[in-house]
């Protein structure tokens, strides 16, 4: 895939593994909790993180990619910011960061 990635792998990595690891690893290990009113925890955030630069190499995503480094980075920390429609919006913020 290389450097440019299409909209459905963005929306499979944020959904399907960087919001599933972000919550097992935050239910799991979670113990430092994101400033605000928020169950989100840091430690979650970076499971969706690690996650998604892990499956991202696996399938063949340039993860050195400067793109692709901050679409992980800001889809993970909007991963933390959002409670009930982060499944819509992070691969539409996900998609749009990979395609500028």
């Amino acid at each position: 895939m290389g450097g440019n990635i299409n909209t459905a792998v963005v929306g499979i990595l944020a959904v399907g593994v960087g919001d599933c690891f972000a919550a097992v690893t935050g239910i799991k290990y979670g113990k430092h909790r994101w400033p605000g009113e928020t169950k989100r925890t840091l430690e979650g955030s970076l499971g969706c993180w690690v996650s998604m630069i892990l499956v991202g190499s696996f399938i063949g995503c340039d993860i050195l990619n400067f793109r692709f480094i901050w679409m992980v980075t800001v889809v993970s920390v909007l991963e933390a910011c959002t409670e009930n429609v982060d499944n819509l919006i992070l691969p539409i913020v996900g998609g749009t960061i990979m395609m500028l």
